[in-house]
C-alpha cells in the first residue's frame, strides 16, 4: 500500500502542481488587497498563536516548528472562538504560510482552508446551477432510476457522460471537479476476496471553499463489483477528456444543465431539480446512515467531522439499506485518512482536559483587531 501511495503521488504530481498554482494565485490576490497595517496585525496574531502552541506542546523556535502539526492544533481550536475572530486568526496564519517555500507549509495551508461555504455557493451558482438545484441535498432513489432510464433511452454524449457520473458518484461522492485529479490503482493481494485491492486516489480540492483532509485521500473500492469499478473508471476517463475539450467549469455546468433538461422533460417523470453536486450530497447521506462521523469525514475528504452534518445531506435522506446493498454502493476510507481526523479530535480533547478553555493566544480574551 505504501508503494502504491508513493507511486500515485508521482503520477498525480501535475494535478497537485496545478492546484498549488491556483492556490498561490488566489493567495497572491489576497496579499495585494491587504494593506501594510493589516499585515502587521496578522504578524502580531501569528506570533501570539505560535506562543500559545509552544506553551501547550513545547518548543521555542518558529524556524523549526512543524507547520502541519501546528495547523492540526489550530483547527482543533476553531470552536473556542467566535466566527469573526476565527476568520482573522486564520487569515493571519495563511498569510504567513503562503510565504514559506516548503511542501509542509502548503500542506498546512490546505488543511486550514475549510470554512467558506458561501464562496462555494457563489461559484456553483456562477457555473449555471439554479437556486432550487443548489438547495437539493439529496437524490430520490426513484428519480435516480428515472434519470438513468432517460439517459439510456436517449443516448447522446451528454447523457452518456451523466449516466456514468451518476453510477460513479453515488458510490464515491467526489466533488465533480475532483474527477480530473483522481486515479484508480489495482493492487494484487491473494488474501483479498477477489485476489486484489482496488483503491481510488483523489487529490483533495484545495480551494478555500472546500474541506481538505490532506492533499490526497484514498477510497477503498475493493468490495465493489467489476461493473461498479468500471463505471467509476469510465467516469474519470470521460470527465478528464471532456475537461480538456470544454474546460472543467463548463463540464460541471453541463452536467447540471443535462439534469435540469431531464427534469424539465415531460417524458422523464423526474420530480425534483438536481445539480451535479446533489450526488455528492446523497453519497454522504448514505454514509451517514451506515458509518460513524469520522469514517464519513475521511471518505468525503473533510478536515472536520462536523462539516458533513452542517453542510451536506443528512442520514434521514439516506436510501434504504436494502437498496444500498443490492446496488453494491458502499466503500471504505483508508486507515491513514481516518487516523488524521482522529488525531485532530485527540488534540481537541487534550486541550479541554488540560484546561485550555476559551481561545486566548495572548493576554486578552479576544485578540481580534477592532
Amino acid at each position: 500500500m505504501r508503494e502504491a501511495i508513493e507511486s500515485v503521488v508521482v503520477s498525480l504530481r501535475p494535478q497537485l502542481d496545478m492546484m498549488a498554482e491556483t492556490e498561490q494565485n488566489s493567495m497572491a490576490r489576497v496579499g495585494v488587497a491587504a494593506n501594510q497595517a493589516t499585515l502587521d496585525q496578522y504578524k502580531v496574531q501569528l506570533e501570539r498563536l505560535v506562543s500559545r502552541y509552544f506553551r501547550e506542546f513545547g518548543g521555542s523556535d518558529i524556524e523549526h516548528i512543524s507547520w502541519a502539526h501546528f495547523a492540526e492544533w489550530f483547527l482543533s481550536c476553531q470552536y473556542d472562538v467566535n466566527p469573526r475572530s476565527w476568520r482573522i486568526y486564520r487569515s493571519a496564519v495563511l498569510s504567513y504560510l503562503e510565504r514559506i517555500p516548503m511542501d509542509e507549509a502548503f500542506f498546512a495551508s490546505s488543511i486550514l482552508r475549510a470554512d467558506d461555504e458561501e464562496r462555494l455557493f457563489r461559484e456553483r451558482a456562477e457555473s449555471g446551477e439554479t437556486e432550487d438545484s443548489l438547495r437539493t441535498k439529496y437524490v430520490l432513489p426513484d428519480d435516480f432510476d428515472r434519470i438513468l432510464f432517460f439517459c439510456e433511452r436517449n443516448r447522446s454524449v451528454s447523457n452518456v457522460l451523466l449516466s456514468n457520473y451518476l453510477r460513479a458518484n453515488i458510490r464515491v461522492g467526489l466533488r465533480p471537479h475532483e474527477y480530473r485529479t483522481s486515479e484508480i490503482r489495482v493492487i494484487p493481494d491473494p488474501r483479498a476476496p477477489e485476489g486484489r485491492q482496488v483503491w481510488l486516489f483523489v487529490c483533495n480540492a484545495k480551494f478555500s471553499s472546500n474541506r481538505a483532509n490532506g492533499p490526497i485521500r484514498a477510497i477503498d473500492l475493493s468490495t465493489l463489483n467489476s461493473q461498479a469499478i468500471e463505471a467509476i473508471s469510465s467516469s474519470i476517463d470521460m470527465i478528464r477528456l471532456q475537461s480538456q475539450v470544454v474546460g472543467y467549469k463548463s463540464l460541471v455546468a453541463g452536467l447540471s444543465r443535462t439534469m435540469r433538461m431531464i427534469y424539465n422533460s415531460k417524458r422523464s417523470g423526474v420530480t425534483t431539480p438536481y445539480s451535479a453536486y446533489s450526488l455528492r450530497h446523497q453519497a454522504i447521506a448514505n454514509w451517514q446512515a451506515s458509518y460513524d462521523p469520522v469514517t464519513v469525514a475521511a471518505l468525503a475528504g473533510h478536515a472536520l467531522v462536523s462539516t458533513a452534518a452542517r453542510n451536506y445531506g443528512s442520514a434521514k435522506d439516506a436510501w434504504p439499506s436494502e437498496r444500498i446493498g443490492h446496488m453494491n454502493l458502499m466503500v471504505r476510507p483508508s486507515s491513514a485518512d481516518v487516523e488524521r481526523i482522529l488525531s485532530r479530535q485527540r488534540m481537541a480533547q487534550h486541550r479541554k482536559q488540560a484546561g485550555h478553555v476559551g481561545f486566548n493566544p495572548g493576554t486578552t480574551d479576544d485578540m481580534a483587531p477592532g
